[in-house]
């Protein structure tokens, strides 16, 4: 069976790289750089404020370059360089610690196109509820709506997730261009819809799972719960990522047994 296959996958890759686990450093170095980076902001606009009197309305140019900088390049970076090693250990290559931070160059336009598609699917989604909301507001009560519109948005974002998950795989398993990959993610959706759906629902019950264990660590513990929650959910994070990266492995391998 494919499905089981996935996520041994996803354990044996834990396993056998344990250099995976510098990326909780990475994760950490990314968290405060950004945090100087807004800690920075904060006072400058708090200066600018009470320098210039009432007249805030206009953005500070450090704050615009800041802004520049952190969309255009340290986030693109950070994904380009977390999804590329994991990527990296599900097809069973070498990890060392500088693997992150050159990965974040390697695939820095692969981190792009996956923002690109993230951007869209977010789009779709908006546009499509936004849509049947106009369509039934005015033949149903507000309650009526809200419970429609939370059905077919949860359908929705399912189906886009999906799509999601496919992109994710083709962006950083091969070097095909973002147009292909986003017409060979919608025939790899059509062909594998059950199992993508299955890797998907997990991925959400999981999900759910762990913020029910989030919620009662940090009722139970107070501030020692909270590090337990950072790290079981950087832990359950890079799992899940290689479970949803596995995916496209598990399938060519299995394509590739079968023509041979």
């Amino acid at each position: 069976m494919v499905y089981p296959t996935i996520y041994r996958l996803s354990w044996n890759s834990l396993r056998k790289h344990p250099q995976i686990f510098w990326i909780y450093l990475w994760q950490f170095v990314f968290i405060v750089v950004t945090a100087m980076i807004v800690a920075a902001l904060s006072v400058n606009a708090l200066a600018n404020m009470l320098g210039s009197g009432p007249d805030t309305s206009s953005m500070s140019p450090e704050l615009i370059a800041t802004v520049i900088v952190f969309v255009l390049f340290l986030f693109p970076y950070y994904l380009a360089a977390f999804y590329g090693t994991l990527a990296e250990a599900i097809m069973g290559n070498s990890l060392h610690v500088l693997t992150f931070l050159k990965n974040g160059i390697r695939y820095f336009m692969r981190g792009y196109g996956f923002i690109l598609s993230s951007i869209i699917a977010l789009i779709t989604w908006a546009l499509i509820t936004g849509l049947i909301y106009l369509a039934l507001h005015s033949a149903m009560t507000l309650s009526q709506t809200l419970i429609v519109l939370a059905i077919i948005g949860s359908v929705i974002a399912l189906i886009l997730g999906a799509w999601l998950l496919w992109m994710m795989n083709l962006l950083f398993l091969t070097k095909l261009p973002w147009i292909k990959v986003l017409m060979q993610s919608m025939a790899y959706i059509r062909r594998y819809a059950l199992l993508t759906f299955e890797v998907v629902a997990t991925a959400v019950a999981g999900q759910l799972l762990l913020i029910t264990f989030i919620l009662w660590a940090t009722h139970t513990w107070g501030m020692a719960g909270q590090l337990i929650n950072y790290l079981v959910v950087s832990f359950t994070g890079i799992f899940w990522t290689l479970s949803f990266l596995a995916l496209y492995r598990v399938i060519h391998s299995n394509q590739l047994a079968q023509s041979s």
